[in-house]
């Protein structure tokens, strides 16, 4: 079975930044950051579906057909929000017993004449169904009584709609609030999003769908195995490429489901920013940046931000926050902060840049001569055993210069397959490695898309 681990890209900041790097002397590199204020604006409402309300008004001037889904069950709003994206419609979330004027206020400014409802008769219930008839619209409510049911429904109504995307992702019932950053490239990629039963396992039904329906071939996990089984890969078949966003935390969830979702085409230069405390928000964020084409960051304050900023050299004009100051902090508009490497990590970026090509498919050799080169033991072994021995963290919130980055194998070369690939992270976005015929520098988004397709990239320092 192939568990690829693909598309792991960058982020970027909540303060929209951009990063200046400064090199004070080669013996000790001093980095200075200034995040620069930049344009922002803020949509937020009283409540949840207040929000919802006006992201959905600042995404669609008119809307003929609405998909709501309810604040309580992230997990069925997600699949709301690929639904969503097939039928290129609008999404507002309502109360489970309560329809909010919100809610109708937005169904009239958008000219709604058909609602779909995506949530179950206990997640969305009679009240909400008959307030809305009462407004004399049509209500279609999709089949199911628990949330994997109604995203089969979903599933099979997407493609029959609009069956382009070759992926979909599977999210825990139980907890999906680390995937909720999927919810723009749900909507803009028109990606079904399948939800598992309690036990963390896809029903028969499930499973029968995704094998009769050839135009999928990659299936993302989103979850650790705590809350979705890994049987679930023996369910799906050996037949598909299988990404496992599996790290533990929503907060480190949300950073890694946002950073594979810039490579499959959505901008970072103008992102949508919520925080990982209000699913809710996320998921109205998740609309409007899926109508706009760009990122959606979900992240857990703005230091978390500063720090994705830092690692993948993003460099942002403009944000929209979603959600309040209190569940997201305002912009400080202009923070200037520096930092100094250790002398541990400035000798080996320079090091780094002064290492000779050793040959041919010997970037575990290169890694070594650059540690020898600036001071250290050398590491031994070949880059499968390295990655092994000091790529432990994949927390995009610890990645450092210095450290090597690695995977265990990869599909593009032979020797690939079978000993993995190492390299140095530089900082600020950038990885050098030596490769098949040169040493050379490339992105770190680039890096971890292009070698993260089987096991997920990690990192650390030798010794």
């Amino acid at each position: 079975m192939q568990h690829s681990q693909s598309r792991i890209v960058r982020t970027l900041a909540l303060t929209c930044a951009l990063v200046i790097c400064l090199f004070a002397s080669f013996g000790r590199i001093a980095y200075a950051e200034v995040v620069h204020g930049c344009d922002f604006s803020r949509t937020e409402g009283i409540n949840a579906t207040d929000t919802a309300a006006k992201c959905a008004l600042s995404a669609f001037k008119r809307s003929d057909t609405v998909v709501v889904v309810s604040t309580a069950t992230p997990a069925e709003a997600l699949v709301g929000l690929s639904l969503a994206g097939s039928l290129d419609c609008a999404l507002l979330e309502s109360d489970p017993v309560i329809l909010t004027d919100s809610v109708t206020l937005a169904l009239r400014s958008l000219g709604a004449k058909n609602v779909i409802l995506c949530g179950t008769p206990e997640s969305l219930t009679a009240p909400i169904e008959d307030g809305i008839r009462s407004q004399g619209l049509k209500v279609e409510r999709l089949g199911g009584a628990t949330a994997a049911e109604i995203s089969l429904s979903a599933f099979q109504k997407i493609r029959a709609t609009k069956p382009s995307s070759p992926a979909l992702a599977v999210v825990s019932a139980a907890d999906a609030t680390g995937a909720v950053s999927l919810g723009a490239w749900a909507y803009q990629s028109v990606s079904p999003v399948l939800v598992t039963t309690e036990a963390g396992l896809l029903t028969d039904a499930q499973v029968a769908a995704i094998h009769a329906d050839p135009g999928i071939s990659r299936v993302i996990v989103s979850g650790p195995t705590s809350i979705i089984d890994g049987a679930v890969y023996d369910q799906i078949g050996a037949i598909y490429h299988i990404t496992r966003l599996d790290v533990a935390d929503a907060r480190r969830s949300a950073a890694v489901s946002a950073l594979w979702t810039a490579d499959w085409g959505l901008a970072w230069t103008e992102p949508v920013v919520a925080s990982v405390a209000s699913p809710t928000d996320g998921i109205a964020a998740g609309l409007l940046a899926g109508k706009q084409g760009v990122v959606l960051e979900v992240v857990g304050n703005t230091d978390d931000a500063i720090a994705l900023t830092r690692a993948y050299g993003a460099q942002p004009k403009k944000a929209t926050l979603v959600g309040t100051a209190a569940t997201l902090a305002p912009a400080t508009g202009s923070v200037s902060f520096t930092f100094d490497l250790s002398p541990k990590e400035s000798a080996i970026v320079t090091a780094a840049k002064d290492t000779p090509f050793p040959g041919p498919s010997l970037c575990a050799q290169w890694v070594s001569d650059v540690y020898a080169a600036g001071g250290f033991a050398r590491p031994y072994g070949d880059a499968r055993d390295m990655y092994a021995a000091f790529c432990s963290s994949s927390d995009v919130y610890g990645l450092r210069p210095g450290m090597i980055i690695g995977v265990p194998r990869h599909p593009h070369t032979e020797a690939g397959s079978i000993y993995g690939h190492v390299a140095i992270y530089m900082g600020f976005g950038m990885v050098r490695q030596s490769g098949t015929e040169v040493v050379r520098e490339l992105s770190l988004a680039e890096w971890i898309a292009h070698y993260g397709e089987t096991v997920i990239p990690g990192w650390g320092f030798a010794g």
